[in-house]
Parts: structure tokens; sequence; C-alpha cells
């Protein structure tokens, strides 16, 4: 299924909290079909995004990003994108309202 039994795994660093590495990823990506030159179907290299959720909103390099297959020298033939939960802190509390028959005070 997978060839020779073997598959090889290269990982890109985000230096930052921007997703500055999705259009790096997916040139890697490309370079690597380019240099394979399997066809004009031959998408032997398959990108996987690993996104923090307040990361992937769809806006900025993200959203440009996810556009790129729209234009044939950057198609890529999909990235699987795996969007991980990194909140830390438990939501705040609801506090509840004050009864509607309660009148506010004013300083005299």
């Amino acid at each position: 299924m997978f060839g020779d039994g073997e598959t090889k795994v290269s990982l890109t660093a985000n230096p930052s909290h921007l997703e500055t590495v999705d259009p790096v990823l997916e040139g890697i990506v490309r370079a690597k079909q380019d240099l394979l030159d399997k066809g004009g179907e031959g998408f032997t290299v398959l990108p996987v995004a690993l996104h923090g959720d307040a990361a992937f909103a769809g806006q900025g390099v993200v959203a440009e990003t996810l556009n790129w297959p729209c234009c044939a020298v950057y198609r890529t033939g999909g990235t699987v994108h795996v969007i991980i939960t990194t909140r830390s802190v438990s939501p705040p509390r609801r506090r509840t309202p004050a009864p509607a028959s309660t009148r506010p005070t004013w300083p005299r």
C-alpha cells in the first residue's frame, strides 16, 4: 500500500503564533512533489498542518493559504489540517443576576 513499507516524515517549525508556517509548508510540499516529478496528478507528498484552535480562524495567512489550490502552480493535492483545542483555563463563572425587584442605590 505504501511501497516498500516506509513512510518518510519531515517536520517544519512554526516560530510564531501567527501561523506563518502554512505557506512555507505548502511551498516545501510543492517543491518535493516537483522533485519527485510524478506528473500532473502525482501528489505523492501529503502536507499535515497542526493548528491551535485560536490560530485557525480562517483569516489572514491561513485563509490565503487555503485559497492557493485555485492556482495550478501552487496546488499540492490537498492539506490535512488538524485543529487542537488549546483552551487551558476554565470559562469564567456566570454570576446570577440580581432580581428585577432590586432597586439600584444612588450615593447621596
